[in-house]
């Protein structure tokens, strides 16, 4: 098993160091809020700096420190381009936002922060008494993900109740709160079915946004713009954000391998694995094979590498109806936690009951009913 191509790891005055390296910035105008709080988190009691030994900051580390407040004061971090090393170093800054390190959730996520490949643009926007930010977003060809601060609503919702999205106008609603939410690539609309945003939920304050299953290649860049309708405010937010591929590489196979029992058969179209996401696309036809009939689901899959273990798929529907005997589905799971150097695609289906729902185990789980004659195994070509 291939381990993934992560960043390298050093100490953070390192790291910094590094990141800063080719940046040549005078040694005034320097950012009082970045030094500000650096001294803020000194002054905490058991706390220590991130980047300065416990008793006294040396010289060398507030050298580095000045160059990221001039970095910020200069508008540097706004491009949108921050490198990887840079995104790991900004990290241990208080100052930089960063909502994707909360997300404990979602393990692309976390893998993305880990291995320095999200973008930390830090774009700002004022519109009256209310400023939002974007502080985090990614893309890594599959996947895009949007995070956005507001400023001074640290423990509280940011969306409009459901009643209040549509009418802006109406002086009893909240104000301050998004009601409204567009994203363009290159000036084209995503639809809004093709993704789900809202609170960010383990940072209250802030709001998420995801859009997957992208049907066409953005290439390495592209333009990103989103839109923000917010209650009180006339006229919407609106942010223009320079995208990178986060990914240097990309485990894509387009197989057109079919496997067919008992008049069920389903063909594997492409399957893509990232260090953040795994994506397969497949088409089938036919009922799930089983003894009796209306006694299984229709058919779901699980990705295992060549290892036996599996990944979690992100989103699962399942429809009391009777399943269709015919389906194309492009599907989102978590990520492995190393570069697989196979894939077995392994069908199965949910067990019902007489009453027509799925039947749980003593675990409280769903029971499944796989298909061993079904798998399908995949070599993903060296790196």
């Amino acid at each position: 098993m291939k381990k993934w191509q992560d960043q390298p790891k050093s100490d953070p005055v390192e790291e910094l160091r590094t990141a800063l390296n080719d940046l040549d910035m005078p040694a005034e105008g320097f950012s009082n809020r970045v030094m500000q709080q650096l001294e803020q988190i000194d002054a905490r009691p058991g706390k220590e700096a991130p980047f300065s030994p416990p008793r006294k900051r040396t010289a060398r580390t507030a050298a580095i420190v000045a160059s990221v407040a001039a970095a910020v004061s200069l508008g540097v971090l706004g491009s949108g381009f921050v490198s990887p090393v840079m995104a790991s170093a900004l990290k241990h800054l208080p100052v930089i936002g960063n909502v994707f390190a909360d997300d404990t959730y979602d393990r692309g996520i976390q893998r993305a922060v880990e291995m320095g490949y999200a973008q930390t643009p830090n774009l700002t926007v004022t519109r009256g008494d209310f400023t939002f930010t974007v502080t985090d977003v990614l893309y890594d060809g599959t996947r895009l993900n949007l995070a956005i601060e507001q400023e001074g609503a640290k423990k509280e919702s940011i969306m409009a109740p459901l009643s209040s999205r549509a009418h802006k106008e109406d002086p009893n609603d909240p104000k301050g709160k998004i009601y409204g939410f567009n994203l363009y690539i290159n000036g084209e609309r995503i639809p809004s079915n093709e993704g789900a945003f809202g609170d960010e939920i383990t940072r209250l304050g802030s709001f998420s946004a995801e859009f997957y299953r992208l049907s066409e290649d953005l290439g390495e860049e592209f333009e990103l713009t989103a839109e923000l309708d917010v209650t009180g405010v006339e006229g919407a937010f609106v942010f223009e954000i320079p995208m990178r591929k986060a990914t240097e590489s990309i485990a894509k196979l387009t197989p057109n391998q079919s496997r067919a029992s008992n008049g069920f058969e389903y063909k594997v179209r492409s399957l893509e694995i990232t260090p953040i996401t795994s994506r397969l696309i497949v088409d089938s036809t036919g009922l799930a094979p089983t003894d009796e009939a209306n006694k299984v689901t229709k058919m779901y899959y699980e990705l295992v590498n060549q290892q036996g273990e599996s990944i979690e798929q992100k989103k699962i529907g399942f429809d009391d109806e009777a399943p269709k005997t015919a389906y194309s589905e492009d599907e989102l799971f978590e990520p492995f936690d190393e570069l697989p150097t196979s894939v077995t695609v392994r069908p199965y289906s949910y067990v019902l009951g007489e009453n027509g729902k799925i039947i749980k185990d003593e675990q409280d789980e769903r029971v499944k009913e796989y298909y061993p004659e079904l798998e399908m195994t995949l070599e993903l070509p060296n790196p």
